[in-house]
């Protein structure tokens, strides 16, 4: 008999083995099987859509193009002062060559000659723009 309780205890022994090899065979198998990944296929575009999806990008390209060359203008504008001190006097009225020019819709003329203020303009018009450049170019995507 007590060979038969060693025998029977020595195969619960296995069994008890089997059973904790089963959650480690099953995690194995899991790490063996590739897994399938999810895809979205959407349908595709008609001529008519896709047409209109690259003349709206062209059209934001266009855009992004008109503002870069309106940076490079700016950026390519020269301002002399006649003496380091006219930076400072923004009530100086001496000609250097600059002349800023606003003109409204009732053709009322503002202009100016003040290198100081016309150097302000400029630079707050070059912040202005590249802003711009940026919102654009985040706009250029294709969603597909």
């Amino acid at each position: 008999m007590d060979f038969q309780n060693n025998e029977n205890s020595s195969l619960q022994g296995n069994e008890g083995a089997k059973q904790e090899s089963k959650p480690v065979q099953a995690v194995v198998k899991a790490l063996e099987t590739p897994k399938k990944k999810k895809i979205d296929v959407k349908p595709a575009l008609n001529l008519d859509e896709t047409i209109k999806i690259v003349e709206e990008l062209h059209r934001k390209k266009e855009k992004r193009n008109l503002l870069a060359n309106t940076l490079l203008k700016l950026d390519n504008f020269v301002i002399n002062y006649e003496r380091e001190d006219d930076l400072e006097d923004t009530n100086s009225n001496y000609f250097t060559g600059c002349i800023l020019t606003i003109k409204d819709e009732n053709r009322k003329e503002f202009a100016t000659k003040n290198p100081v203020l016309i150097a302000e303009i400029v630079d707050f018009l070059k912040e202005k723009t590249l802003a711009k450049i940026t919102e654009v170019e985040a706009e250029i995507v294709i969603n597909l």
